[in-house]
């Protein structure tokens, strides 16, 4: 037998002789560490977003495709093309995002921003479901925290909303 399956029946055991005020707590804990978790992504994902990392080329790409995707366009700059190297959805919802909140890098990045919020939750949800609240908590902090995830979700990439939907 497996030391998994030999450590999961004590586990269990221990939860079921646990009083109803106890399992709230535990719940209540862990929901406040998840809160805490979120809030330190919002922090670390939103200070200073529109002049923190320097301007990237990539950004002014994806703001002038979805610019003309408002206006009608399926343009790249000023060439007419039917081709753009990622799925149109980033592009669309980042549209209705101009049209909200205007053509700015703060747009751009808050709509990056957001996805790595979801994806902060999502990975403490599924997580939770599919692991357990331990694994999900380091995971999500992990994302959170991770110096590549953090400036691959402060720059207004595709990548942010590729990595929710990944999820």
């Amino acid at each position: 037998m497996s030391e998994a399956t030999t450590i999961q029946p004590h586990v269990k055991a221990n939860r079921a002789a646990e009083t109803p005020a106890k399992t709230r707590l535990r719940r209540w804990g862990l929901i406040g560490v998840g809160v805490a978790i979120v809030l330190l992504a919002l922090a670390l994902h939103t200070i200073h977003l529109a002049q923190t990392p320097g301007w990237d080329g990539d950004e002014g790409y994806n703001l002038d495709i979805a610019w003309n995707l408002l206006h009608g366009r399926l343009r790249m700059f000023a060439l007419t093309s039917a081709f753009v190297q990622h799925p149109p959805l980033f592009y669309l919802v980042l549209a209705g995002a101009i049209r909200i909140f205007g053509y700015s890098m703060l747009t751009l990045r808050g709509l990056a921003a957001f996805y790595s919020l979801l994806t902060t939750a999502l990975l403490l949800l599924l997580g939770r479901r599919m692991v357990g609240p331990g694994p999900a908590i380091w995971a999500a902090l992990a994302f959170t925290i991770a110096p590549l995830a953090l400036a691959n979700t402060r720059w207004g990439y595709t990548y942010s909303q590729l990595m929710l939907l990944a999820l």
